[in-house]
């Protein structure tokens, strides 16, 4: 399990995530115990086969609070098609209007 929080972490991530992707790719990770994987094909993998992986039957109440509330299950990372389509067409209109 990989501690965010560690002194070790914190100092130097880049050692931990190398060792991650030869070692073990699907790591469970503290605080939260959420899931990650760490080897690029296997993150497209899991984005482009929303059939298989799916956040349906996640609990929607949030099990934590602060900035890792995005990853949570009513943040836009975690929504299926077509709520994720939705948010992520709303957000991009948002962040390209021009201000200036």
């Amino acid at each position: 399990m990989l501690n965010l929080r560690s002194p070790d972490f914190k100092q130097n991530p880049y050692p931990f995530f190398q060792g991650l992707r030869t070692s073990a790719p699907l790591c469970r990770i503290e605080p939260h115990g959420l899931w990650a994987l760490f080897r690029h094909q296997d993150v497209v993998n899991v984005l482009k086969n929303h059939e298989v992986f799916s956040s349906s039957g996640i609990s929607d109440e949030p099990r934590i609070a602060g900035p890792e509330l995005l990853l949570s299950t009513r943040g836009m990372l975690s929504q299926d098609r077509p709520n994720h389509t939705r948010l992520r067409k709303r957000l991009g209109r948002a962040l390209s209007l021009n201000t200036i």
